[in-house]
């Protein structure tokens, strides 16, 4: 593989944001999710400040509002999320950046899985 493979195959992050929708308090609400790179989400989970709130984190980083995304939470306003709604958001950023239950799993991502025994 080489470099432009990779970038044409979206192996680097673009500022793309992508369009959700939800149901939250009886309402349907449209938001964008913003694609997080490896760092962003390395630097959420094995970050310094290790007292803050992964999903938080997450949510600020990664959630825009507004008719064309242009708005973003500040960690605090993510902090300060009403659970439902924090879970909302992060259930979405998970989907959307690919982590969680299923990045873990070789079957999803496209990888074999290893039957256990050692190549040689």
């Amino acid at each position: 593989m080489k470099l432009t493979d990779l970038e044409k195959k979206g192996g680097i992050v673009s500022d793309e944001l992508v369009k959700r929708k939800a149901k939250w308090n009886g309402d349907d609400i449209d938001f964008y999710v913003k694609m997080l790179s490896f760092g962003d989400i390395d630097r959420t989970y094995n970050g310094s400040d290790m007292d803050a709130s992964q999903a938080a984190t997450l949510i600020s980083k990664a959630v825009r509002l507004g008719d064309d995304g242009s708005e973003q939470l500040s960690y605090e306003q993510a902090y300060s999320l009403t659970p439902a709604l924090a879970t909302i958001f992060a259930e979405h950023v998970m989907t959307v950046n690919g982590v969680g239950d299923d990045a873990a799993d070789p079957l999803v991502s496209g990888q074999k899985k290893n039957s256990g025994t050692k190549s040689q």
